[in-house]
């Protein structure tokens, strides 16, 4: 099996339980979008699947303690990981955010090609500036990252501090980049 969706299945403990028993190491693919239930379990699901290339976890209910679990248990280890799919990501706070982006091990940030964090009220600026990395952070830059798209609906965002997490990322390869309701300032030059 190379490829697993269980989009909108009511997923939650049991089906974690079976998929973490399941060993399904050359997993490629896993979509568990819609999944409200599945924020609490989701690192121990990731834990046997160390060949994953593309995670989509949108709207998983995924909390601040489901991110910290996912940034120390499971992140470090997806090395091979391409897609991240966070989107609705609407119960995680910067606290959270920050502990996700320390576990981007060096492997995993020179792998990620697309990054999706859609609807995720809790980013601010700091926790952006962890994510991508690079600048004077100490974290290594996601240097393959090709898609970016961040969305914050947070109206505690300073256009000063999405300026200076965005100004601070080295993201050579970027092609696609999306800024719903991140604040900015334009200034237009002649």
């Amino acid at each position: 099996l190379a490829e697993l969706g269980l989009r909108q299945s009511h997923c939650g403990e049991a089906t974690a339980g079976a998929l973490e028993g399941a060993m399904l190491p050359w997993l490629s693919a896993l979509d568990l979008a819609e999944n409200t239930g599945m924020g609490p379990y989701l690192s121990r699901v990731l834990a046997p699947m160390p060949q994953l290339r593309r995670l989509c976890a949108f709207d998983c209910g995924l909390t601040d303690a489901a991110a910290e679990a996912l940034g120390r248990e499971a992140l470090p280890r997806l090395t091979t990981l391409e897609v991240l799919d966070l989107c609705e990501a609407v119960h995680v706070t910067p606290r959270g955010w920050a502990a996700l982006a320390r576990g981007l091990s060096p492997g995993t940030r020179a792998s990620l090609r697309v990054l999706l964090l859609e609807d995720c009220p809790g980013l601010d600026g700091a926790s952006v500036a962890a994510l991508l990395g690079g600048g004077e952070r100490g974290a290594a830059p996601l240097s393959a990252l090709r898609v970016l798209r961040l969305d914050c609906r947070n109206e505690q965002n300073t256009s000063e501090a999405m300026e200076a997490a965005l100004r601070g990322a080295w993201l050579p390869s970027l092609r696609v980049l999306y800024l719903d309701r991140v604040p900015l300032r334009v200034e237009l030059v002649d």
